[in-house]
């Protein structure tokens, strides 16, 4: 990789370790607050921790995004010299202050180039995957965010919720409407547009029932997807669930690259325990 771009990204990108190291990416913690604590994501706190804390009955938790002194520090830090440029991806600006934070901090620093990746989780995951292939060949980062901001458009990042309290508890929806849905056991179907969060369908029934409902929705349109990379989201210890939905999302399309990955605590704590996600590049 060209060694004069940096890639940076939020720590919610649920990247792999291995390609995190692989790759020499830079992550930012965010923080999760709980019972007045605050603790930092990715360095304190992880997704098996946070796991193991929602399941508990009444417990609420809330995600903080990096301040901007947090995302100052994290530039200054990266940078040994005036010849190094600073690529940083961050989660959507519709749906996070992170972005805003980022573009302050980095206000006077000519080095430094913030892209919204209009994404969440993997999502922002794949982006950045994007920005390190082209930082192999590209030495200008202008290039490089451009070409960024055009890929975003193509990727297809969605999730189906087993309950809504989570993203009520965040303020992402009404409490009210959240309850509703769980009375009567709605499983929303969220899909990223244009950066925001929208609602794409609903499913009833049985797990296995809307699991299998979602996924054949998101695929619905097989000549549009590219067959690359899929990463696979299971916010559940059920075996039985991972492999229905690995099984459900791998037998019809031959991917070259799939990654059943656990997600950061804060992404966790944003969509909650059971939720199903599916990322990957349309054509």
């Amino acid at each position: 990789m060209n060694n004069n771009i940096i890639i940076s990204a939020d720590c919610i990108c649920d990247l792999p370790e291995s390609l995190v190291e692989e790759y020499s990416i830079r992550m930012l913690p965010f923080y999760i607050e709980m019972k007045d604590v605050r603790f930092q994501d990715y360095t304190e706190v992880d997704f098996s921790s946070m796991y193991d804390y929602l399941k508990q009955d009444d417990v609420k938790v809330s995600s903080v995004p990096a301040a901007i002194e947090d995302y100052r520090n994290h530039f200054m830090e990266l940078t040994k010299n005036e010849d190094e440029a600073i690529i940083h991806i961050c989660v959507s600006r519709k749906i996070s202050e992170a972005y805003n934070h980022a573009v302050v901090a980095a206000q006077d620093m000519e080095h430094v180039f913030v892209v919204d990746s209009g994404s969440i989780s993997h999502g922002i995951g794949l982006l950045v995957l994007k920005a390190v292939e082209m930082a192999r060949t590209h030495s200008e980062p202008n290039v490089i965010v451009d070409e960024l901001h055009k890929a975003k458009k193509r990727i297809s990042c969605s999730c189906v919720l087993k309950t809504t309290q989570y993203i009520a508890n965040n303020k992402r929806v009404n409490q009210t409407i959240s309850n509703l849905l769980d009375i009567f056991h709605i499983k929303p179907i969220i899909k990223l547009k244009n950066g925001a969060m929208k609602v794409r369908g609903v499913c009833l029934g049985t797990r296995e029932y809307y699991v299998k409902k979602y996924i054949r929705q998101i695929f619905r349109n097989r000549k549009a997807i590219c067959e690359d990379v899929l990463f696979i989201t299971v916010l559940s210890d059920s075996e039985e669930l991972r492999e229905l939905v690995y099984r459900e999302a791998t037998e019809k399309i031959e991917w070259k690259h799939v990654y059943m990955q656990d997600v950061s605590a804060t992404n966790l704590c944003n969509v909650g325990l059971g939720s199903v996600g599916l990322m990957f590049y349309t054509k």
